[in-house]
């Protein structure tokens, strides 16, 4: 005589049912893996899928876990105190690192403003006392230049040498120095002298010199650099 077959649910016992009926409720979805079984010899119930045969397809079907039960991290109030800590320095350092090459960047920027500015300030200011000093130059004749320094050229170094002048005198020639810069001489008041007023102009003055002719009178203004066979005067300009 076949054994009876019981499910057992929520403590009570289900049957008593044929094996064909207990195959037939896993058939009709009635029966599942997790519902515990037993057969009227049995010592003690066992899971449905535990009896080889009666659940068809059993062993080949994988339970996965759904989406939601997948772990994820996330910084809230239900991590860990000890991770949570962990986020909060690394977030601190990062800011800190942005922070110090905002910094450094920030500096470096400013150093170079401040250069910037600096060398503009001091052009500005060259260009300002190069202008005052032209304006309040020493007013000398080319003759008594050249006769001082003939002179005592000791004497004349202190009372013209980095000086700005204003030297009046007749044009003895115009031409280039071997560099191509452009010179004024001036008669030295000696009939038979050799030596000179030599004035030297920047290239944006071509123009004017361009315009004096030997035996002219005229009135240029620089600054004096000495004796060098001629008296040196540099930096020059006409005067109008």
């Amino acid at each position: 005589m076949a054994a009876d077959w019981f499910v057992i649910r929520s403590g009570k016992e289900q049957g008593p049912l044929t094996a064909q009926q207990l195959k037939e409720m896993a058939a009709q979805g009635k029966l599942f893996p997790d519902d515990l079984v037993r057969r009227s010899d049995m010592q003690a119930p066992r899971k449905a899928s535990s009896i080889k045969g009666l659940l068809p397809q059993t062993e080949a079907v994988a339970v996965h876990p759904p989406p939601e039960a997948i772990p994820v991290q996330r910084a809230t109030d239900e991590t860990p105190l000890k991770e949570r800590k962990g986020l909060i320095a690394t977030w601190q350092r990062l800011s800190l690192a942005a922070k110090v090459g905002i910094g450094v960047g920030g500096g470096i920027l400013a150093m170079f403003v401040l250069c910037c500015g600096g060398f503009g300030l001091m052009m500005t200011a060259a260009k300002v006392g190069d202008r005052a000093a032209r304006q309040s130059a020493t007013k000398v004749d080319a003759s008594e230049l050249f006769q001082d320094y003939k002179a005592n050229e000791v004497a004349a170094d202190e009372k013209y040498k980095g000086k700005m002048l204003e030297v009046n005198g007749t044009v003895r020639s115009i031409g280039k120095d071997i560099m191509g810069t452009i010179y004024v001489t001036f008669d030295s008041g000696g009939r038979f002298e050799i030596g000179s007023v030599q004035c030297f102009f920047a290239d944006k003055h071509k123009g004017e010199a361009s315009q004096v002719s030997k035996g002219q009178s005229v009135t240029v203004r620089g600054r004096c650099n000495g004796k060098l066979g001629n008296v040196m005067v540099k930096d020059c300009d006409f005067v109008h």
